[in-house]
């Protein structure tokens, strides 16, 4: 049973993609779940001060051996909730798996540990921000040598 704070399930998703940033092999871009705020537009600092953030978490496959599911690639959506102070509103969560249990789990791990963030600007007229974050691992390639 999810937790009434989060956002639900099942609403049309109607995810527009707002950014995507290539750092490497590893991509993350925000999409806004709830229509009212469009945070690239509405505040572009603030957007970018919240990717600066999650970015500087996101370490897919850190120590990844073979047999270890780290080491496959994938795409996982994580969907969580920003109020007026910063702070993460419920629990973060996964709407769409990568069908890896480690890279889901570190894509959460890089929203959480990315907040608190700064306070939501007064200007967007809201207490909350939903938001869908999408994160891409591209395993590097093996060479022989």
């Amino acid at each position: 049973m999810r937790s009434p704070e989060r956002p639900p399930r099942g609403r049309a998703l109607r995810a527009a993609v707002i950014a995507v940033v290539l750092a490497g092999a590893c991509r993350t871009a925000g999409t806004q779940e709830v229509a009212p705020v469009d945070l690239r537009a509405q505040a572009p600092e603030y957007y970018r001060a919240i990717e600066r953030r999650i970015n500087g978490n996101w370490r897919p496959g850190g120590g990844a051996t073979r047999g270890d599911d780290r080491t496959g690639g994938g795409i996982v959506m994580i969907s969580f909730s920003i109020g007026r102070n910063g702070e993460i509103v419920g629990t973060p969560g996964v709407e769409e798996s990568s069908g890896s249990q480690s890279l889901d789990a570190e894509a959460v791990h890089a929203v959480t540990t990315a907040a608190p963030f700064p306070p939501l600007p007064a200007g967007l007229g809201t207490d909350r921000v939903d938001l869908l974050w999408r994160f891409e691992h591209v395993p590097a390639r093996e060479t022989s040598g």
